[in-house]
């Protein structure tokens, strides 16, 4: 049995959850992702096996898409001792084990430890390592960077590995937050080459037809007709563009006695389209929102909210997503009178009109 807590900041309407899992021992599963509505905060895995172990992980997902996992506790050792980052070896953000340019002194026990409010785990690996596999491969390309971003693509920037093997070609990977790698195969002309500030080669490739405002991993390994030498470590990089930008309630809001007119072209876009909107209200002082639309497309320029009591206030919410995340903001304002004029504000208040 799985519980969990609704998120604190939801950043518009839940629509659901996704639990996600995977076997610690390697095991296939016939399903790793299952779907709960919006008002459920638990959910029963059936059908594990006895005596394996596995990870569980929960995303909210609002119209903007799915959102952060929860929390997932690593800690990782070597032989006892705690493993220290540095050139050759990493913990990523997830808690994923990278070791580059792997040496014979890398051969022995790592443990994984996992802990959470529920309790404590821990898996060991025996790495062993050959020395003479991987010779004649490529060594693992250096000082991986992005070397510049727009809004939809990222120029990605690495020099070769400073071993003797060539290499024919490379393979670039990479992910967006929350997706599924992806890989490209570039043969050597298809990588722009031209010497550094320090005459080293510098290797230059562009990501295209990238999301607007959003994460993404890279790691590239080279290759040659004797095999693929071994990968970077993964960089951590963001196109352009940032959640949409609310626009002041004078800019936004045309109050009459029993409805209000949004101009919907005061929002700004901060460089990713605007996908959608939603807008809910309130009367001020209530707890109880009315949901106007949850899929305000913002090709309308003007959006018209009805069939409000004249002479009285109320909160507007408005969500707006692009492809960086979503931005939430509230309004107040009072409605007209029924012969249209404007109510006095209340302390520390305003009318809008």
């Amino acid at each position: 049995m799985l519980s969990w807590r609704s998120p604190r900041h939801p950043n518009g309407i839940l629509r659901k959850y996704k639990i996600f899992m995977r076997s610690l021992d390697g095991m296939g599963l016939a399903k790793d992702e299952f779907e709960v509505p919006p008002s459920q905060s638990h959910y029963r895995i059936l059908h594990l096996r006895l005596h394996h172990r596995y990870e569980f992980w929960a995303a909210a997902m609002t119209a903007a898409g799915l959102g952060a996992s929860s929390r997932r506790v690593r800690a990782w050792t070597l032989q006892s001792d705690p493993v220290r980052g540095g050139d050759r070896l990493q913990v990523t953000a997830d808690g994923e084990l990278r070791l580059v340019a792997v040496q014979a002194s890398d051969a022995g026990n790592y443990t994984c430890a996992v802990e959470n409010t529920g309790g404590k785990d821990a898996i060991t690996y025996y790495v062993s390592v050959d020395e003479n596999r991987n010779k004649g491969v490529p060594t693992t390309p250096l000082a991986l960077r992005v070397a510049s971003a727009t809004v939809s693509s990222l120029s990605i920037q690495w020099k070769p590995g400073s071993g003797v093997a060539s290499p024919t070609g490379y393979y670039l990977h990479f992910k967006r937050e929350f997706g599924e790698w992806e890989k490209t195969k570039l043969s050597v002309d298809q990588v722009t080459t031209k010497n550094g500030s320090d005459s080293a080669p510098v290797c230059t490739h562009s990501l295209l037809g990238l999301l607007c405002g959003t994460k993404y991993q890279i790691y590239v390994s080279a290759f040659n007709q004797l095999g693929t030498g071994l990968p970077t470590a993964i960089l951590h990089a963001r196109t352009q563009g940032s959640p949409p930008v609310a626009p002041d309630a004078g800019q936004l809001l045309r109050v009459n006695s029993t409805s209000i007119a949004l101009w919907l072209g005061s929002w700004q876009d901060a460089g990713c389209p605007i996908s959608s909107l939603v807008l809910e209200y309130k009367l001020r002082h209530e707890h109880a929102w009315t949901l106007v639309s949850n899929n305000v497309q913002v090709d309308r320029q003007e959006y018209s909210v009805l069939d409000l009591s004249p002479a009285t206030w109320y909160t507007l919410r408005m969500t707006a997503h692009n492809s960086a995340g979503s931005t939430v903001v509230n309004y107040e304002f009072v409605t007209l009178t029924n012969s249209g004029a404007t109510l006095p504000p209340e302390p520390g208040g305003r009318a809008l009109t």
